[in-house]
Formats: structure tokens, sequence, C-alpha cells
């Protein structure tokens, strides 16, 4: 696998199969053939970013989760786990239903979550568990945060974004 590390974080923000060509130029970072690029990344370049080669991703790897020095992991102590409502929920509902990203359900793991709702207003919630893309056991409002209505798109946090 090939990963792109920021210089001046050394946080992991892309992994590419290997097979898969990635050229970091001065003005860009370009992946894919150049004749017909899968995408290009305008804001990076030579100067802040690094590719590394033949690299084994951590299981649970997700971009910004981790960071790589060049030849060790450690976990991005600043990385919020996040994902999305995939439908509306009631207010009372006990399970929120989360979009699939990338084939990843979620990014969520510590059992306490904020949805980031309209004009500043974000609930606490609490959940027992994840099944599938689902989590359930939850419990809205917490520590007296008003309640709102939760529809398909809504961001919901480990933690709340600083």
């Amino acid at each position: 696998m090939k990963i792109i590390t920021e210089n001046a974080t050394d946080e992991v923000t892309y992994a590419i199969e290997d097979d898969v060509d990635v050229d970091i130029r001065t003005d860009c970072m370009i992946v894919g053939p150049s004749s017909k690029p899968k995408f290009r990344v305008g804001f990076y370049n030579s100067s802040n970013v690094k590719l590394h080669t033949g690299v084994t991703l951590p299981s649970d790897w997700y971009g910004r989760k981790y960071k790589y020095n060049g030849s060790e992991w450690s976990a991005n102590e600043k990385y919020v786990g996040f994902c999305s409502a995939k439908s509306a929920v009631a207010s009372d509902a006990t399970t929120i239903p989360l979009m699939i990203n990338e084939g990843k359900a979620l990014r969520l793991s510590v059992g306490v979550a904020y949805i980031v709702g309209d004009a500043g207003v974000n609930e606490k919630i609490t959940y027992t568990g994840i099944d599938g893309d689902t989590l359930t056991g939850v419990t809205r409002g917490v520590d007296s945060t008003p309640i709102q209505d939760i529809r398909p798109g809504h961001t919901i946090h480990e933690k709340l974004p600083e």
C-alpha cells in the first residue's frame, strides 16, 4: 500500500493501492495515470506531503486517524471520529442508522457522541452498541442537551470538534 502523509503533522491522509500511480509535483499531487488521472489534489505538493510505499495499514485505518513517521504508526490524538445519519430519526428512537462511507459504516468507538445540528445546536447522546451500520441502545438528550430532529446527512461526532 502507498500512503500520503502531511509533512507538518505526519497525519496519513490517503491510502492508495500499490498498482496506482502517484505523482507528487511542485504544484500538485496527481493520483492515477498522468494521461487520465483518478484525481488531483491542488493543495498537496512536494513541499508539504510525502509518499511512503510498501506500507501495511492498521486494520481500522481511516484518513487522519493515524500518523506515520516513515517507520512507525501512532494514534492521532486530535482525530475526532464521526459519521453521518442515513435517514431521519424520531426524537424517541433508540437506534440511529448510519451512512456507509468507503465501505466503512462509521468511525465512532467511545459510546458517547454529539449530533451536530442546525444553528450550532449540539445534542449529546449515548449508545450501548453498534450493529452493522446502526447505533443501538441510544439515549437522546443526555446532560439536558436539546433533542433535535435528525435528518439524513446530519453529522455525529465522538466529541465536539475544536
